[in-house]
């Protein structure tokens, strides 16, 4: 499990570090959760997301919220 914090300050070095991993076999499978305060990107780069099999969550966050996304990574139900 990665959790990748996502900002890049219009870098776009967010979008191409998922991207490498995604690419690479080894790691292509390799759950991820992307935790971010840009909450506008994250509702624009929503097909992006979804398109690589990553969970969101958006800062500020409680600690269930994170647990959920991790469960649903790795394969469960979610945490609640």
């Amino acid at each position: 499990l990665l959790l990748l914090d996502w900002w890049d300050g219009g870098t776009g070095a967010s979008a191409a570090a998922l991207d490498r991993l995604r690419a690479d076999p080894a790691t292509a499978g390799l759950p991820v959760v992307v935790l971010t305060g840009a909450a506008g990107e994250v509702a624009e780069r929503a097909a992006y997301f979804a398109e690589r099999g990553v969970e969101v969550v958006t800062k500020p966050f409680d600690i269930e919220e994170l647990l959920a996304a991790v469960a649903r990574a790795i394969g469960g139900e979610g945490a609640g």
